[in-house]
């Protein structure tokens, strides 16, 4: 799958996002919120509720999938408490074996099985691709790729912001 596609995909999770929020202003989720609430009134404390919706794409050859999107409602244990929440994920791009693959940041983009926290140097336990070596992170902005509001350059390569640095094994500057 190319990057226009991910691109057309990340447009629909924000009309997923947006129609969400859209509900939830309007009242129309109200009824589910009320009957969870309830339930949860009457659980153990070490159970949870989650009402959502997910946007995710499979790849059939892989057999592996990527999220692109959960946003909904979670009650916790017998609080009685619940909570909005929203998970969307920031897309990177990186060098995988001379192709340039733009994927979200929690995914190996050579196999797209999760691979958080490249940036410690470990591999992906799937494949096995480690960055600095056959995957390279693409950087062609000044934004930090960890935290996304510090910066970052070729001469500058410690964030400002937090703890990231752009090694020159790690990345290539675009």
């Amino acid at each position: 799958m190319n990057d226009e596609k991910f691109y057309e995909l990340n447009a629909i999770s924000e009309n997923i996002h947006t129609k969400f929020e859209n509900l939830k202003e309007k009242g129309e989720i109200e009824n589910i919120e009320y009957l969870i609430k309830n339930l949860l009134k009457k659980l153990p404390e070490k159970y949870s509720i989650e009402f959502s919706f997910n946007l995710s794409i499979f790849d059939s050859e892989r057999e592996k999938s990527i999220e692109m999107l959960r946003v909904g409602i979670n009650g916790l244990g017998n609080t009685a408490e619940t909570y909005k929440f929203s998970e969307s994920y920031k897309f990177n791009r990186y060098l995988v074996q001379g192709h340039i693959v733009e994927i979200p940041h929690n995914h190996c983009p050579n196999c797209w099985s999760e691979w958080d926290f490249k940036y410690l140097g470990s591999s992906c336990s799937d494949c096995g691709v480690t960055l600095g070596k056959e995957v390279k992170l693409l950087i062609d902005s000044n934004e930090c790729p960890n935290c996304e509001s510090g910066k970052i350059s070729p001469k500058k390569p410690h964030c400002d912001n937090c703890d990231f640095i752009a090694e020159d094994d790690l990345v290539i500057w675009g």
